[in-house]
């Protein structure tokens, strides 16, 4: 395996290598990480309202998962089978936009299971 460590030479040498740093959310504080000892702004993140870390979506998320609701479908809902959770999602989505139905995709389901 010599050619990989060959080619992550190559990439160090011109500042190419990538490698994962360690984020922790500062609580009370949306948007913002601790870095090393550094506050810094994530300007890359989908967790701008600081929804992730409220106390009523954790305690929510919480009860879910020891009901046996688990975190999610595991695969397509077509293929898996719809569970409740989600289909009472839809329906409350659906009474809080006013419209007749709201489908929910599998990157909504991700996202609203986080």
């Amino acid at each position: 395996m010599r050619w990989m460590e060959e080619e992550l030479e190559t990439l160090a040498k011109q500042t190419l290598e990538r490698t994962l740093r360690c984020s922790v959310p500062v609580p009370g504080r949306p948007g913002w990480v601790n870095r090393g000892g550094r506050m810094l702004l994530n300007l890359s993140g989908n967790d701008y309202l600081g929804l992730s870390q409220h106390p009523a979506i954790a305690g929510a998320m919480r009860e879910i998962l020891e009901s046996g609701g688990g975190s999610g479908s595991g695969a397509s809902r077509l293929v898996t089978g719809n569970q409740p959770l989600f289909g009472r999602l839809e329906h409350a989505l659906a009474e809080w936009r006013n419209v007749k139905r709201h489908l929910l995709s599998q990157a909504d389901i991700r996202q609203t299971a986080a």
